[in-house]
């Protein structure tokens, strides 16, 4: 008769353990938006292209940004969470409630505000009004 072996858990794995390291978070450093949320009534190219292709330039912002295209179809929706990315990714101050209140009221006001924003982090190309807009219609066809 063969003898029965004792099995047991396994805890660890062989080889040598290493202590955990203690690690310290230290959040990025908040700064401000670099325009205000009315830079579209300042620089009339941008606000031009906020309100005449509004869709190209939401379109651009979450190319920018890695995220799906169909963000465009839900402007609303889409840009505060876009919104909330931008801030906590290149830690801008703000947040969801105060995100939520400008879109409400100033939706293209807030999208002119991001793409501006995009172009000084250098996400997005400095463009014309125009090529820009060229650039995105013509992914469409």
């Amino acid at each position: 008769m063969q003898s029965k072996k004792e099995v047991g858990t396994i805890l660890d794995q062989p080889g040598k353990s290493v202590p955990p390291r203690n690690l310290t978070l230290v959040p990025p450093p908040h700064r401000q938006w670099t325009s205000g949320i009315c830079y579209c009534c300042k620089n009339r190219d941008w606000g031009c292209f906020a309100v005449c292709c509004y869709f190209c330039l939401l379109n651009q912002l979450t190319k920018a940004m890695n995220e799906k295209t169909c963000y465009p179809c839900l402007p609303w929706c889409g840009l505060v969470g876009l919104r909330m990315k931008m801030r906590t990714t290149y830690g801008i101050e703000g947040d969801g409630c105060k995100d939520c209140c400008q879109l409400c009221f100033c939706n293209g006001c807030v999208a002119c505000q991001m793409h501006y924003e995009a172009q000084q982090i250098g996400i997005i190309e400095k463009k014309t009004c125009s090529d820009a807009c060229n650039q995105c219609c013509v992914c469409y066809r």
